[in-house]
């Protein structure tokens, strides 16, 4: 027993060191796109920007600060962001590129404020909002995830995504916020672009959360418990990141009544264990339009790949 809550609190630690780190990045991140785009257009050009598809408007005389700080609808998250030097002096910077997603002041005025929140509750708000590189509204429309500026991996190779749903006339993003289209004045600047959006975003839940709580996926929660494959999946401590092919208990019934039977029995979890295995990918994180190898690589981005094609 002592054992056991050795392990748990060392493993607490751990989640609590690894969440500090990403916090403290974020005016890192920042300043190191700004370092980037200072440089000489040959050093940027080397600079990798997964999401930069459109340039920023050249001829607006206004930042991407400027437009938020003088937006009253989104003046309450143009607030937060104002107590964040580091990322003020980013998104003031003419050379740099950037793009911002503004919860408008509606939805700040619903959004439960813890009543003492710790010192990082503002960056990690500001930086699940903003990313590198001029995401336009054309680009927006076939785009399946864009970047943030907070941090995806422990080894901060890769930015946490914010995920985009194309529904019909809508754009919504992480299936939560809609986007507003609003007059090109008050979302393009000379350095990116200020999106408005209706409502404030949360980084998704982590694949575990998922399975344990979705009632569609209960066969598969059943058969990770019974191959003990739980185990390695909801120890965050035993992989970087993972990806999860879950099939439904719909899919389970396609199997047939005789064949589930045998699957989930004594006999059968052997050829079940091996089956469900099948369906996981430890360490590696696939999303609609983008791959993390989370083995030091650059990531790749599907939606590049598909545009470089159609030219050839």
């Amino acid at each position: 027993m002592a054992m056991t809550a050795t392990k748990r609190k060392k493993a607490s630690i751990l989640r609590a060191l690894r969440a500090v780190l990403y916090l403290s990045s974020l005016p890192l991140v920042v300043l190191f796109f700004i370092s980037k785009w200072h440089n000489s257009n040959s050093q940027a050009s080397q600079v990798s920007l997964p999401d930069v598809q459109t340039p920023p408007n050249q001829g607006s005389n206004l930042t991407v600060w400027e437009i938020l700080s003088n937006d009253e609808s989104v003046s309450r998250f143009a607030g937060i962001v104002g107590k964040l030097p580091d990322i003020v002096r980013g998104l003031s910077a003419p050379q740099a590129q950037f793009t911002v997603y503004a919860p408008g002041n509606e939805a700040l005025d619903s959004f439960y404020f813890p009543p003492d929140p710790p010192p990082f509750f503002g960056l990690f708000l500001a930086g699940y909002h903003m990313g590198p590189g001029p995401v336009s509204p054309v680009r927006l429309r076939s785009a399946g995830t864009v970047s943030s500026f907070v941090n995806g991996d422990i080894f901060f190779t890769y930015k946490q995504r914010i995920s985009i749903q194309q529904n019909h006339d809508e754009i919504t993003f992480n299936h939560e916020a809609k986007y507003l289209p609003t007059d090109g004045a008050l979302s393009s600047a000379m350095n990116g672009f200020v999106h408005h959006i209706d409502g404030i975003l949360g980084l998704p839940n982590s694949t575990a959360h998922v399975i344990r709580t979705r009632p569609h996926l209960s066969k598969l929660r059943e058969g990770f418990a019974c191959t003990r494959l739980a185990e390695s999946i909801y120890d965050t401590n035993l992989h970087v990141s993972q990806t999860l092919f879950a099939p439904t208990d719909v899919a389970f019934d396609r199997l047939g009544k005789k064949a589930t039977k045998f699957l989930f029995s004594r006999w059968g979890r052997p050829y079940l264990r091996t089956l469900l295995k099948y369906h996981i990918v430890a360490n590696q994180t696939l999303f609609s339009d983008m791959y993390w190898p989370h083995n030091g690589s650059d990531l790749v981005d599907f939606h590049r790949m598909g545009e470089t094609d159609s030219h050839k």
